[in-house]
């Protein structure tokens, strides 16, 4: 399961995602996030 610190990487890593394509949208991400933290386990 996913621990505090890393649901508040995981936002953080989102908000500045959606900054950088400047849309503030609700799901701008695909399932990066979640293929990026398999891989550094």
């Amino acid at each position: 399961m996913a621990t505090a610190k890393q649901v508040m990487k995981r936002i953080k890593k989102r908000d500045e995602y959606l900054r950088k394509s400047g849309s503030i949208g609700a799901k701008a991400v695909p399932s990066k996030p979640h293929s990026k933290k398999k891989r550094k386990r």
